[in-house]
């Protein structure tokens, strides 16, 4: 950058913060308290920090083994912090989505990814980070899958409809049948924010028989299962609706007796919510109490 004027001299905006406080002794008006550069260069932990090691070390990323991995992915975030933007969005950010894409990255990788995209505008975001994240959830690896889920409000919003419903939720459902119990429970979280972009035919076809199916699972994932089909109502026109209160109320039905309290105390609700669409054509959003809510969009 081309300075024009000395005082611009004082304009720190383009300054990484963990340089700015050297950086403003730097121009100290007395020269007994002007940090020498030299100094700086050498003592600074900004310079200590090397760009080209960094992009070495992502560069033969296949060479390293799986610890080595992991322990550079996790520190990438606060390392990208210490560089200026630029330099890590022209740099670093391709080789990271690259990393990604064939599976050569760790899963904190993923992490690094939603950090660095988020100082990119809209659109470049749109561009840049979502084709990748996309890709990601065809992936094996059970690790990425919980992390692209555990950070779905990261990037959930921008993905259109259409993506959502072709390419994302035949994916996603798989975690419905998955032996990880944690895992179901991560995908039927991320319903609540996908369910919304789903077709009818996904939502009436796929999503409600995997639902229908988690109404005999452990009581966390019942009751959260239970919460979502109230939310999801007013996406069903009323036949469906209507059909999706019945099923409720024959669940429900043995629910009565449910060992888990909030289970049962939110079995009916969505009932409620669901039947009066049907009847009236206005749904009622199902109100949960606030324990299972907290429970349920605290990942989101």
């Amino acid at each position: 950058m081309k300075l024009g004027e000395t005082e611009e001299l004082w304009d720190t905006s383009s300054i990484p913060k963990p340089l700015l406080p050297d950086y403003q002794r730097l121009l100290s008006s007395l020269p007994s308290r002007r940090l020498n550069t030299s100094k700086l260069i050498d003592n600074s932990e900004f310079f200590q920090i090397k760009l080209e090691d960094t992009i070495h070390f992502m560069e033969i990323l296949s060479l390293k083994d799986s610890v080595e991995r992991d322990t550079f992915f996790r520190k990438l975030p606060t390392l990208a912090e210490q560089l200026h933007c630029q330099i890590v969005l022209n740099k670093i950010f391709p080789l990271l989505t690259s990393a990604l894409e064939y599976g050569s990255a760790a899963t904190h990788a993923l992490n690094a990814l939603l950090k660095t995209g988020s100082w990119l505008s809209v659109e470049e975001f749109y561009l840049k980070v979502l084709p990748t994240i996309v890709k990601l959830f065809a992936s094996s690896d059970r690790a990425i899958r919980v992390a692209l889920l555990q950070h779905i409000v990261q990037y959930g919003e921008p993905l259109s409809a259409q993506v959502v419903d072709d390419q994302v939720y035949p994916h996603v459902a798989t975690g419905f049948s998955d032996t990880s119990a944690f895992l179901r429970e991560l995908t039927l979280k991320s319903l609540l924010l996908l369910a919304p972009k789903l077709s009818k035919r996904n939502l009436s076809g796929s999503l409600l028989k995997y639902l229908s199916k988690l109404q005999v699972e452990e009581p966390a994932i019942r009751t959260n299962t239970t919460i979502l089909l109230g939310n999801i109502a007013s996406y069903l026109n009323s036949s469906m609706t209507l059909q999706m209160g019945h099923d409720l109320l024959n669940s429900s039905k043995g629910k009565s007796l449910d060992q888990a309290p909030v289970a049962a105390a939110n079995s009916a609700r969505p009932v409620t919510a669901t039947t009066s669409a049907a009847s009236s054509g206005l749904v009622i959003g199902a109100k949960a109490d606030g324990r299972m809510s907290l429970s349920l969009y605290r990942i989101l």
